[in-house]
């Protein structure tokens, strides 16, 4: 070796096999952890794939239900419009809604089983409105298209107001500082179902369908009275502790029971007010009617270019000719402050009113004179939706349509594009998952009626059929 030169050393790293195997098992396991982290946010963590995977879903979900025949029209129809408001706010891009639309259908159709004929859903909330289930000891508060059974109890606080439906078709509308119990939603043995309910406190106003099943029940009852209500008919219930029951038979036939008497009312051509004290003395009076609403018509779509310049006209027939009332809210159930309010001469039957929104509002009117007289008509609910301005998407909608005649009426079934809204001569209809739907119009004049179907979007595309029919009505 030359003198001054030196060798650094060398230092020798020795790894055994099972080193190697470990360090390369740690590689693995890093690059797995990292592709299924991926692969986990692109389809779960995703906000776009997690509104997807719920709303496949909640299809599935929905199929599995509609080839069932234990699961009621209601629920089913509720389910539907959820996953739709999910498909309409997935298109859009707004995937949080759209998962919250499909949870909602999910928990709907998952809550449904062979006893779904003993749900009623709390299909309306407006303020604070509280349930105590059957099973629980505490009030919580409820939340719109809650399912009730048995022995449910629904409160609603001041200003506040909530919507039930029964699976016959019923609706109870409680007013503020109402307490309802849910006694009973059953099968009967000879066939028909039996919704009870009782009243403790407040207003609660019920209405039934025109084709409600002549075997059903519906019943209400105080503590000094009992009420069951028959087809197309609207009856308003008040209980006032120490000052006993105030009932209003708006429409319809009313059997009333008030102790061991029955009495039988019938609102056909005006209505009945009955006023029961809490020592059980009764006092009948005949009420003045209402105008009658004529447009816009109930579940009318009215499509505007520019809504807030607009016009929209109100029309009744007013054969009394006297003043009357007008109501104007953006709520169904009207309450104070929520409403716009006009007085209108007895020459005039209408009234023209700008700069409404695009929204779902409800009207009625009744007659002017003395509150517990003059009643009111049935709100109807209407919507005003607005044409886009931006540069229209071109959409070549598919409209299909079948007519059946039936009597006085034709059964008009049809298919179109899933998601757009469709309407038979401008009344709104539902529609199901793949786009088919079916309606019966029923003619209420003689001669040749037309029926005109349309289905359309918010660009603005539609695609309308019509057909004549000849009518024997008189």
């Amino acid at each position: 070796m030359a003198k001054g030169s030196v060798r650094p050393p060398v230092e020798w790293v020795t790894f055994r096999y099972r080193d190697i195997y470990l360090i390369l098992g740690i590689v693995g396991a890093i690059l797995v952890l990292a592709v299924g982290g991926y692969i986990w946010y692109q389809k779960m963590g995703n906000p776009r794939s997690k509104a997807e995977s719920k709303i496949e879903k909640a299809e599935r979900k929905l199929k599995e239900a509609e080839q069932s025949t234990s699961v009621s029209q209601s629920n089913l129809k509720l389910a539907r419009e959820n996953v739709e408001n999910a498909k309409v706010a997935f298109e859009k891009e707004h995937y949080g809604p759209a998962a919250n639309f499909a949870a909602e259908a999910i928990k709907i159709l998952e809550n449904v089983n062979i006893e779904s004929d003993n749900i009623a859903l709390l299909a309306e909330v407006d303020g604070t409105v509280e349930v105590k289930k059957a099973n629980a000891h505490i009030f919580r508060v409820a939340k719109k298209n809650e399912m009730l059974g048995e022995g449910d109890i629904v409160k609603t606080a001041p200003g506040s107001s909530g919507k039930i439906k029964y699976p016959n078709g019923v609706y109870d509308e409680l007013f503020p500082n109402s307490y309802i119990i849910i006694e009973n939603l059953k099968k009967k043995a000879g066939g028909g179902t039996l919704v009870k309910t009782k009243l403790e406190q407040g207003t609660v106003e019920k209405q039934t369908p025109d084709d409600m099943n002549p075997n059903d029940e519906s019943v209400i009852e105080t503590a000094n009275a009992k009420f069951k209500s028959g087809p197309a008919s609207r009856l308003s219930v008040e209980r006032s502790e120490g000052k006993g029951t105030k009932a209003k038979a708006l429409r319809g036939e009313i059997e009333a029971q008030i102790g061991s008497e029955t009495r039988k009312l019938s609102a056909v051509n005006r209505g009945i007010s009955v006023n029961i004290s809490e020592i059980g003395s009764v006092d009948i009076s005949e009420l003045i009617p209402p105008p009658t609403p004529l447009q816009p018509r109930a579940d009318q779509i009215i499509q505007l270019e520019d809504p807030t310049s607009a016009s929209i006209i109100f029309e009744w027939e007013n054969p009394s000719r006297v003043p009357v009332i007008f109501q104007l809210s953006s709520k169904p159930i009207f309450l104070e402050k929520s409403f716009v309010e006009r007085k209108i001469p007895s020459n005039q039957s209408n009234i023209k009113l700008n700069g409404l929104s695009p929204g779902t509002y409800y009207w009625r009117v009744r007659t002017e004179g003395d509150k517990d007289k003059c009643y009111w008509s049935t709100s109807q609910k209407f919507k005003i939706l607005q044409k886009i301005k931006a540069p229209k998407i071109e959409r070549n909608l598919k409209l299909e349509v079948s007519s059946t005649p039936l009597g006085d009426g034709v059964i008009i079934r049809g298919k179109t594009n899933p998601g757009v809204h469709v309407s038979v001569n401008d009344i709104e209809i539902s529609i199901n998952t793949d786009g088919s739907f079916n309606k019966i119009v029923l003619f209420s004049e003689f001669g040749n009626q037309l029926v005109v179907v349309r289905a359309f979007d918010d660009q603005g595309n539609e695609k309308i059929w019509q057909k004549s029919f000849a009518s024997s009505q008189m």
